[in-house]
């Protein structure tokens, strides 16, 4: 009798140990948090799973969408980035982080007008630059080189040293 009760206090033990792995009960900041490290480690799946526990715990996490939509346009899903970057947006994560990304994600698509449409009004100069480069690339897929000659101009005067700019006008 005592070996089972010590067998169903161990089975006991082992399936808490379990569920305190799967991360059960854990907050959304912890989930980001880990997300955050395997981000950093280019473990785009693992910070997936995070994200999305996080976003179990609190849907409305713009962090928790923005990451997400940085991880899906990291591994190539530009379509899943596109609209968790949009939710982000939504959520009033700042666009300064967004909108380039938006650009990438819309660039791979093909979605030229639509970025031609974003607006870098406000954006730090960096930001800007990197979003004009964006615009550029995509008035000359539309055939529109002199607007796209304009764009690398105008974000070369905003950040000199930005790759994007540089690219953008070669």
């Amino acid at each position: 009798m005592k070996l089972l009760n010590i067998a169903k206090a161990a089975s006991l033990a082992a399936l808490v140990a379990s569920a305190a792995a799967c991360g059960t009960g854990d907050s959304a900041e912890q989930h980001l948090a880990r997300a955050n490290q395997f981000i950093a480690k280019a473990e785009y799946k693992s910070a997936v799973l995070e994200l999305k526990n996080a976003l179990q715990q609190d849907n409305k996490s713009a962090e928790a969408r923005y990451l997400l939509g940085k991880v899906y346009l990291e591994s190539g899903d530009v379509l899943s980035a596109e609209k968790e970057l949009q939710r982000a947006i939504d959520l009033g994560w700042p666009g300064e982080d967004i909108t380039p990304l938006l650009a990438q994600a819309l660039l791979a698509q093909g979605e030229y007008s639509r970025i031609r449409e974003l607006d870098e009004t406000g954006l730090p100069p960096e930001t800007a630059a990197t979003l004009l480069a964006a615009k550029s690339a995509a008035a000359l897929s539309q055939g529109d080189s002199r607007d796209a000659e304009a764009l690398a101009s105008k974000a070369l005067e905003k950040d000199p040293a930005s790759t994007d700019a540089l690219l953008a006008t070669a």
